[in-house]
């Protein structure tokens, strides 16, 4: 008689996936590079990040999947917070409006379409998301409270890898014998890495 009273509860609990509903990704908004994202812009900017970004960048961010393996140079890793496309210098994490630049106009020689039929909005939304996989994003916030430049050093860099960050020049995912001739057919260093 159990057995059939979890049988009529079963309906009740699948209703909700089945119709499509579910709660969403973000339930409370999160403080981005100094600016308080709300939660649905969050979790539209992850719905879209799975449709548009993730075949080449992961569910994770870290760009190891088989798309991204097969492109070179390769996806950038968004938990590394190392972005080549950028208007500040050194390791300055870059502004919105150069991942929106990045985002509409694409990466030309490299993989990295471009998303032109994006709405701003849309854009704007992927930009917060992608800022979650980095903790310097958060450090951002500390360093604006704080007045203090950076406290995480972008990886790949001297300080970062002092500071036991792994270097993007032969870290786990990228291991240096897999992009040496490269660099030995002529290649810059940064394209060697897999740097876009």
């Amino acid at each position: 008689m159990s057995s059939l009273r979890a049988f009529a509860v079963l309906p009740a609990l699948l209703a909700p996936a089945a119709c499509g509903e579910s709660a969403p990704p973000f339930s409370a908004p999160l403080t981005l590079g100094g600016v308080s994202v709300p939660a649905p812009v969050l979790s539209e900017g992850l719905s879209l990040y799975a449709r548009y970004c993730s075949t080449c960048h992961g569910v994770d961010g870290r760009a190891d999947t088989p798309a991204g393996r097969q492109l070179d140079p390769r996806p950038r890793d968004f938990t590394l917070a190392a972005f080549k496309h950028k208007s500040g210098a050194g390791d300055a994490l870059p502004t919105d409006a150069d991942l929106a630049r990045t985002i509409r106009d694409g990466v030309p020689g490299t993989g990295m379409p471009p998303w032109s039929g994006l709405s701003d909005a849309q854009i704007h939304a992927i930009i917060q998301y992608l800022k979650t996989f980095s903790p310097r994003w958060r450090a951002a916030d500390r360093d604006r409270a704080s007045g203090a430049q950076t406290v995480l050093p972008a990886a790949g860099t001297a300080d970062s890898v002092r500071a036991g960050q792994p270097s993007w020049w032969g870290d786990a995912t990228n291991p240096p014998q897999t992009r040496p001739a490269l660099h030995a057919a002529g290649a810059s260093p940064a394209a060697a890495r897999g740097e876009r």
